[in-house]
């Protein structure tokens, strides 16, 4: 049986998961994690926090990479990184549609899941996120300025449900 990334982890690791990507998220160094870790009484194997730095940051460097793909590309699912758990799809991708609240005019924005096992092109995928909000005023309350793709997952190695 195949085994996810997160399995394949130590539980102290596991329990450091959540603040090492927060702290990739804030731009922090590998040192700097680690530093702040030790602090806090979770400190890993030098080796095992960088296989997860490397990690999360090639998903962070691929998302930032999905901004500057073409409208009309298809997202190269071969490229995209696998998924931590079981997901109901092969891949899954999430827009963040931005807009106003329209009962109070205020900026806002939503995140809006696709799952699909068929790619499509990054707009297509903003423009049915757009849709989805704008279809149901009751839930989202916005009105819908634009979106853009912010993450893409494939199936792990535990694949699909």
């Amino acid at each position: 049986m195949a085994v996810s990334f997160l399995a394949s982890l130590t539980l102290r690791a596991r329990t450091a998961f959540p603040f090492i990507r927060r702290g990739i998220r804030e731009g922090l160094s590998a040192n700097r994690i680690q530093s702040a870790l030790q602090k806090s009484g979770l400190g890993l194997r030098r080796t095992n926090l960088l296989a997860i730095v490397r990690r999360e940051r090639f998903i962070q460097n691929f998302v930032s990479a999905l901004d500057r793909l073409a409208p009309n590309r298809h997202v190269p699912t071969n490229m995209l990184p696998e998924a931590l758990t079981r997901m109901t799809r092969s891949l899954s991708f999430t827009v963040e549609v931005r807009g106003y609240l329209t009962d109070t005019g205020a900026r806002t924005s939503q995140f809006v899941t696709l799952s699909m096992d068929e790619t499509m092109t990054p707009q297509e995928m903003i423009d049915l996120a757009v849709e989805i909000v704008e279809d149901e005023p009751s839930r989202y309350g916005m009105v819908v300025d634009d979106g853009r793709l912010t993450e893409g997952l494939r199936s792990g190695p535990l694949g699909t449900l």
